[in-house]
C-alpha cells in the first residue's frame, strides 16, 4: 500500500492552514506529523479512535510501526488497512478496556477524548496498557481560540460539523484544562505543543502569536512515573 503523501516542509513546523484541521481526514494532514514523530521507531501502538486508518498507515510505513485499532464506528472501521488488531466499539466501554494488556509503547488519542463523557477515565485505565516507559500522546482542541471568542463576544456558539465547534464534542478544554486532565490522570507531561495557523487576512509576527489565544490544537506526551520501590 502506497503510504499518504506528506509535504516535506511539514515535517519541522506545526503551521497549517485552519482548512488542513480536519478531523475526518483520510490522509495524514501535515499539522499532524509533530506529534506523530514522538512515536518510537519499531514501537507497538495503540490508536484510539483509528476512523479510517491514515494515522496508522503512516505509523506503519514511516516509522515501522505495529499498530493496534479501535473504532466506536464500524463503516470507518471496515476502511482501515494494516493494522495488527482491530476492535470495534466505545474506549469508555469495561468490556473493551479489558482487551488491551500492557503491551504499548505509545497510545494514541487524537481529537478523540474531548468526545469522550469522561476522558479522565479512558487515561488512567490507559496506562494499565503501557509498557515501562510508554507514552500517551494526547491532542486537544482549543476552546478558548480567537474565533470562538469573536463568536461569544457576539453572542454566538453555534455547533458545526467539524472543527473547534464540532458538534458531536461534549467535552470543552483550554490549554491549563487540557494541560490538567492529562496530570490528574496520573502522567508526567514530558513534552507539548501547538497548532497555530496564521490568522486569515491578517499577518502576525509568529512571537506574538500566543497559543492560548492562536492555538487551535494543544498536543501532550504524557509518560506514566516510575512507580516507587
Amino acid at each position: 500500500m502506497t503510504p499518504p503523501r506528506v509535504p516535506a516542509r511539514a515535517a519541522t513546523s506545526s503551521l497549517c492552514p485552519v482548512a488542513d484541521l480536519d478531523r475526518y481526514d483520510r490522509e495524514v494532514s501535515p499539522w499532524r506529523l509533530p506529534i506523530l514523530a514522538r512515536v518510537p521507531e519499531h514501537a507497538i501502538v495503540l490508536d484510539v479512535g483509528a476512523w479510517t486508518g491514515a494515522i496508522g498507515d503512516w505509523l506503519i510505513h514511516h516509522r515501522g510501526a505495529m499498530v493496534d485499532g479501535l473504532e466506536l464506528e464500524s463503516d470507518a472501521a471496515a476502511e482501515t488497512r494494516g493494522y495488527r488488531r482491530l476492535i470495534v466499539g466505545s474506549v469508555e466501554d469495561a468490556a473493551i478496556q479489558s482487551e488491551f494488556g500492557p503491551h504499548y509503547d505509545a497510545i494514541l488519542f487524537l481529537d478523540v477524548l474531548e468526545h469522550l463523557v469522561h476522558p479522565e477515565q479512558v487515561l488512567r485505565a490507559a496506562r494499565a496498557w503501557l509498557r515501562p516507559g510508554g507514552v500517551v500522546l494526547c491532542s486537544i482542541p482549543n476552546v478558548a481560540h480567537w474565533r470562538v471568542r469573536l463568536s461569544l463576544l457576539r453572542g454566538r456558539f453555534d455547533y458545526e460539523d467539524s472543527g473547534l465547534l464540532d458538534r458531536t464534542h461534549l467535552r470543552w478544554f483550554t490549554r491549563e484544562t487540557a494541560r490538567e486532565l492529562v496530570r490528574q490522570s496520573g502522567y508526567r507531561i514530558s513534552w507539548e505543543d501547538a497548532v497555530v495557523p496564521q490568522p486569515p487576512r491578517v499577518k502576525v509576527p509568529q512571537r506574538l502569536l500566543r497559543p492560548e489565544f492562536f492555538g487551535y490544537q494543544f498536543f501532550y506526551e504524557g509518560v506514566q512515573p516510575a512507580r516507587s520501590a
